[in-house]
């Protein structure tokens, strides 16, 4: 009976290179420690997330990677882990702090996992920095905030305003209708022309509080307005085409569909100075596309750069100095919602062109129910 083949020392070499190779091109960073709790390994994206070299790492406790109380705490939950085998995060996961080279602590996810080699324990942990993520749950939720002022402003500052008018006006009716009817129908004239003026800012109110119908016919009718209020308010030649037999499932995939339209257009006047807008919404053997291309000065290099490398863009400020604002996240965001994929590139010619598809056959059952009542 013949023994097992060993590997030579050449293909267990060729092997590492290219374990250690696909370690330091994972985006998460990768950290491998003894049951003492002292790092073995790390990859590349260890060192740039918490500032540290390797060599700063390698043969020193992991809990130097922890603010306190964690910092303290980790040996004694190792140590008990080891002797009861009670996991608190081995084998589930779960969000919990890191602390940074410059004692900068950040949020991030932390999955561990046991290996066993002969008579040692190894685990590896996968730590996904949470810090854009965060940050765009904090832009989202003062974004929300800033909307629900703006409309509880408009409410006092224009509908209750003419309510009021109307009261004051129909009081009036009632002491000059008996002694001058003339009187009294000219200002009902005046009382059903602000009740009209009312109704239409109640429309108004609400149309920006839901601005998709797909019962009424509504996302077709509500890109074909967008695009002809920005083209009235910006004075932008914004225009809107529709191409194939379009069928939204719901007002939730139209609702996100019609919000990634209206932010990629703000970022065009606003960041690109774009003058000329073009809104598509096509469908195409189960495939629904939406874009909106622009004129304007385009997206600036390091955002590229971080949108070529498939990395969402957050609010913080690049090395280069260049801000990304809470757009494209949002829309990155929208987009994953309703089980699309999002894209943000270069217009050929200058500007800029960002595109959300979705796939009907790859949209899953769950991704559809998440989507309800959104």
């Amino acid at each position: 009976m013949q023994g097992k083949s060993k590997e030579s020392p050449q293909v267990l070499s060729e092997s590492e290179r290219l374990l250690r190779a696909i370690l330091d091109t994972a985006a998460d960073a990768i950290i491998t420690i003894d049951q003492r709790g002292v790092i073995r390994s790390i990859n590349a994206a260890t060192e740039r997330l918490f500032g540290y070299a390797q060599t700063e790492l390698t043969g020193q406790n992991v809990n130097r990677l922890m603010p306190e109380p964690f910092h303290r705490e980790h040996d004694g939950y190792l140590r008990k882990y080891c002797r009861t085998g009670r996991a608190k995060i081995i084998g589930i996961g779960r969000e919990v702090t890191g602390q940074r080279k410059d004692g900068t602590t950040f949020p991030m996810h932390l999955s561990v996992s046991e290996v066993r080699l002969k008579n040692q324990r190894l685990f590896t942990g996968i730590v996904h920095d949470l810090t854009g993520r965060r940050h765009l749950e904090r832009q989202i939720i003062d974004a929300a905030a800033s909307e629900q002022r703006r409309i509880g402003q408009d409410l006092h500052d224009g509908l209750c305003q003419d309510l009021i008018g109307i009261a004051f006006s129909i009081d009036a009716i009632g002491i000059t209708l008996p002694s001058d009817p003339v009187a009294a129908v000219d200002t009902l004239k005046k009382v059903a022309a602000s009740v009209r003026a009312a109704a239409g800012q109640a429309r108004d109110l609400s149309h920006g509080l839901n601005p998709v119908d797909v019962r009424a016919g509504g996302l077709l009718v509500a890109m074909q307005n967008l695009a002809s209020k920005v083209t009235e308010s910006f004075g932008v030649a914004c225009t809107f085409e529709c191409h194939g037999g379009l069928r939204v499932p719901d007002d939730a995939t139209a609702t996100h569909l019609y919000r990634i339209a209206q932010e990629a257009i703000s970022n065009a006047i606003k960041h690109g100075k774009a003058k000329k807008i073009e809104i598509g919404l096509s469908e195409h053997h189960q495939i629904l596309f939406l874009s909106v291309s622009d004129n304007g000065r385009g997206m600036s290099q390091p955002i590229k750069d971080r949108l070529k490398q498939g990395v969402a863009v957050s609010g913080r400020v690049t090395p280069q100095g260049a801000a990304a604002g809470i757009g494209l996240q949002t829309m990155q965001y929208r987009a994953r919602v309703i089980g699309g994929t999002f894209a943000a590139e270069p217009r050929k010619g200058g500007g800029t062109i960002v595109t959300c598809t979705i796939n009907r056959e790859l949209r899953s059952a769950a991704t559809r129910h998440a989507t309800e009542g959104i």
